[in-house]
Formats: structure tokens, C-alpha cells, sequence
């Protein structure tokens, strides 16, 4: 199949600046699906799912993203200087030894773990002091307990650590982005892995070849007993999207999927998998635009960041403006359970805000909360 190289990579730095900058960071939401919270403008929210007179706005400067335990009771928030522990409705119980995140919280609730100065650091909530450190090859983007005892897994933009019996293991995962997840009952890590050429679909290799992938290894560590469950075309590589003619090329399997609902998307990508491993979140952004507006604006904005002209300037900026009242994107986010046959997936928001909604699972996978600046909302996913 022909590859269509088009200005790809522009639609996608739009799309992140339209779809990623936001002033709320680091959702969490309570094992009940009743309370999310989150940072906004120097402040800890405690946001009510259920009453938002019960809403508590709680004054933190350089606050971490906060993370609810599991049983619900506490809520802990990395500070410059410290740990601040919370209980769930923002009442401060007490001061704990300074972590970084990401944190992860043993599935009892009696211990979390973070980061400080390359390793993993284990806080204990009771005795509220460091009780064990693991020296780590990687800073971390996420991390995960791996089941109720000692393991726990953490993973860069491409490396997989894992924690086991006091030692440290690492994977190249040669991906750019990865979540992850864990099935406790079968022992098994999961990861979804974001390939190198995915900084647009049309950069797919000529094989057609998915770079989103979900990976499995059973633990303890033991990479040779890893699989894939190769994704394409289910949330990417689905289109080829022509912005000079406006008109759209698809894959084969894309257009048999069953899941195309219409024939303007612009780009895929899934940012978020359930602690389970059984959900994915996917978003979806369309061009509703009169044909070729959308590939003036890049244009338009491209030549914006190559010139120091500020003549040129001036008037490239007046045309972005003019621009972007006729471009007309929306944003669909979607909940997909990867177990199902055929594949289920639901809608559960449409938007032409671009401001990134934050998404937080509750610990057992069973709800999941979208937080943005003008409202929030917490869908059941079931089992």
C-alpha cells in the first residue's frame, strides 16, 4: 500500500497544543468514584463527583500530583520540602518524609512508594518514615505495585524497571510512551507501548505494521515469557488523512473494523490503560473544517515558528487568527474494553474544547473520572 507523506507531524504538535495545554495536572480518584482531586493554579482540589458545594480548594505551592489509596482514606501529596498526608476530605493528618512522583500505592494501602535522587522509596504510612530504597536505571514517568507484596514496576518514555525480592531488573521497551498495568490474580505485568514512528499515523512503516502495542510478562521478572497483542488497526495507523486535496485514505482493515463513525479523523492515540489492563481510554480528533483550512493554519503556523522576521511575524500571526475561526476540530474520547468480542466501545465524551481532560481510574478498574475546567464526570466501566 502506498504511504501518503503529508505535513503530519504539523496536525500533531496543533493537536497536542490544542489537546495537551491545561491548567489542571495530576487527577486521582477515590476508590468510591465520590471525589477526584487534582492541582489547579497552586491549590490542591478536592472536587465532589457527587455535590460541588462539597468542593475543598486547598492551598499548596509546587504541589506533586496527589494519589488517593486505595481503601480510600488518605490522600498523599508530594510538596517541595515533603509529603503532605491528607484524609479524603483534605484535613491534614500529619507530615511525611519528601518523594517524587510517580506514586504507587501498595494494593493494601498501608505503604506507597515514589521517588528521591534515583531510586524508589518506600513511605510507610503508620510509621511515616522511609522503610526500604531501590536504586533505579531510569527516572520514572509511572509506576505500579505489582500485586500485595514487594514488587512493583516503573517505566520511562522507553525502559521497563521491575522491583522483585529487593532486586532491580530493566527492559528496553524501544517505545516513546507507556502505560502501565497489572493483573493480580494471574501475575501479570501490562504495558500498552507507543512505537518510535508514532509521531503520526501516516509515518507507519511500509508493512503497515502497528507501533502501538499491548505487551504481557508474567511476574516475576521473566522477559522471555513476554507476548505482544499487536493493536492496528483498532486505535491507530487507521487513517491517512491528505491535507493539501482535504480528502482521507484508508487502510482496508480500518474501513472493516466496524468502528469508523466518520470519515474526517485526523489523528489517534491512546493516553491512558485501566490498573487492570482490561480498559483503554482513545481519543480521536476530527476535522470538521472547510477542505484545506486545516492545512493552511499548519502552514500558517509552521512558517511562524521558522521566522524572527517581526514584519512577517505580525502578519502570519493575523492570518493564524483569521484561520483558526474556520477550523472547526472535535475531540472524541472513548473507553474500549480490550476483552471483548467483538471489541466494545463507548463514547463517553465529544468536545469542541481542547482543553485535555484529566483522566483518573479508581484502584479496582471499576470507574473512571474525566476532570476538566468546565465540569467533571465518572462513567462505571463494570468488570
Amino acid at each position: 500500500m502506498k504511504i501518503v507523506r503529508t505535513f503530519g507531524f504539523w496536525v500533531f504538535a496543533v493537536g497536542l497544543c490544542l489537546v495537551g495545554c491545561g491548567p489542571l495536572r495530576g487527577a486521582s480518584l477515590g476508590s468510591d468514584a465520590r471525589i477526584v482531586a487534582y492541582n489547579e493554579a497552586n491549590s490542591l482540589v478536592i472536587h465532589s463527583l457527587v455535590d460541588r458545594r462539597a468542593d475543598r480548594r486547598i492551598p499548596i505551592k509546587e504541589a506533586g500530583p496527589p494519589s488517593c489509596s486505595p481503601d480510600g482514606k488518605w490522600i498523599v501529596v508530594p510538596a517541595p520540602k515533603s509529603t503532605l498526608l491528607l484524609d479524603r476530605d483534605g484535613s491534614a493528618v500529619g507530615i511525611l518524609p519528601r518523594v517524587d512522583p510517580p506514586i504507587a500505592w501498595n494494593p493494601n494501602s498501608s505503604e506507597f512508594v515514589g521517588c528521591r535522587n534515583r531510586s524508589a522509596v518506600v513511605v510507610h504510612i503508620a510509621s511515616r518514615k522511609i522503610v526500604r530504597s531501590y536504586p533505579l536505571p531510569i527516572k520514572p514517568l509511572e509506576a505500579i505495585w505489582l500485586g500485595e507484596g514487594r514488587s512493583m514496576a516503573f517505566c520511562s518514555s522507553d525502559t521497563l524497571a521491575t522491583v522483585e525480592d529487593g532486586r532491580v531488573h530493566s527492559l528496553n521497551i524501544h517505545a516513546k510512551e507507556i502505560h502501565l498495568a497489572v493483573n493480580e490474580k494471574e501475575r501479570r505485568l501490562i504495558w500498552v507501548a507507543i512505537g518510535p514512528n508514532l509521531d503520526f499515523p501516516d509515518l507507519e512503516d511500509e508493512t503497515g505494521q502497528s507501533h502501538l502495542q499491548v505487551q504481557i510478562m508474567p511476574f516475576p521478572y521473566s522477559p522471555e515469557k513476554a507476548t505482544s497483542l499487536p493493536l492496528n488497526p483498532l486505535f491507530v495507523n487507521w487513517a491517512r488523512y491528505d491535507l493539501t486535496s482535504g480528502t482521507e485514505i484508508f487502510t482496508e482493515a480500518y474501513l472493516n473494523s466496524g468502528l469508523v463513525n466518520e470519515r474526517n479523523l485526523v489523528f489517534s492515540w491512546v493516553p491512558s490503560i485501566s490498573p487492570d489492563g482490561n480498559f483503554v481510554v482513545q481519543v480521536q480528533i476530527f476535522d470538521h473544517s472547510p477542505k484545506g483550512e486545516l492545512f493552511k493554519l499548519i502552514t500558517v503556523e509552521r512558517q511562524l515558528s521558522q521566522t524572527t522576521n517581526s514584519t512577517e511575524r505580525t502578519d502570519l500571526q493575523r492570518s493564524a487568527s483569521d484561520l483558526s475561526k474556520r477550523v472547526v476540530l472535535t475531540i472524541h474520547w472513548s473507553i474500549l474494553h480490550l476483552g471483548s468480542k467483538p471489541l466494545k466501545r463507548e463514547i463517553v465524551h465529544t468536545s469542541r474544547d481542547f482543553d485535555r481532560p484529566l483522566i483518573a481510574w479508581s484502584s479496582d478498574s471499576r470507574h473512571i473520572a474525566f476532570v476538566m475546567k468546565n465540569g467533571s464526570f465518572v462513567r462505571d466501566v463494570g468488570q
